[in-house]
């Protein structure tokens, strides 16, 4: 191949296109539930500031830090807090919007390559089928190989298998009563009592 060879660019570039604006609007998506969440968890900490130093009750006693005490007293390790969720949906977010980023640079990248070609096609009727034929070839051989590494990992199982089994059955029992010793102390038993 001297170059991208395409049967339809006008179909592929209106792909790629159509790919990076949805990515785009994900991202736009995801950059205003970002913004919610950051909005929530602002307002979380401000109403929970007076909390985490004490109250005064109704009869102007002042009680410590509800919230140390339900830390202490609360649900276990394995408890999850709201504040907690919202942090973890923020690292969520980030992590989609820097991974819309990537594909987004991906798609451009491929449509740039692509991008010098209008409409139509490049390259030759003859080169098309050459390239599939070569396509084809390769997808036979990939299944080949496919089929000898799965026969070979199944071989492989099976001697793990065995090796394991073998493993296991190479322990050996003994009973834990010695009955020639007991047989034997019957017998002088029975003599001595025999000549009494």
């Amino acid at each position: 191949m001297n170059g991208p060879q395409i049967k339809d660019g006008k179909i592929l570039r209106e792909y790629r296109l159509n790919q990076i604006a949805e990515s785009n609007q994900r991202e736009v998506n995801n950059t205003e539930k970002r913004e919610l969440i950051d909005h929530l968890i602002q307002n979380f900490v401000e109403g929970n500031r007076g909390i985490m130093g004490g109250t005064v009750t109704d009869d102007n006693e002042y009680v410590e830090s509800i919230i140390r005490d339900v830390e202490e007293y609360g649900s276990g390790e394995k408890a999850v807090t709201t504040y907690d969720n919202l942090i973890l949906s923020l690292v969520q977010i980030d992590k989609n919007v820097s991974s819309e980023q990537i594909e987004r640079a991906f798609l451009q990248e491929v449509s740039k390559a692509f991008g010098n070609i209008n409409s139509g096609s490049s390259g030759t009727k003859e080169s098309h089928e050459e390239l599939e034929k070569l396509i084809n070839k390769y997808e036979n051989e990939l299944s080949k190989y496919y089929e000898i590494v799965n026969e070979t990992s199944k071989e492989l199982n099976l001697s793990i298998s065995a090796d394991y089994l073998k493993m296991l059955s190479s322990v050996r029992v003994n009973a834990a009563i010695n009955q020639n010793l007991y047989i034997t102390i019957a017998f002088v038993l029975f003599l001595i009592v025999s000549l009494c």
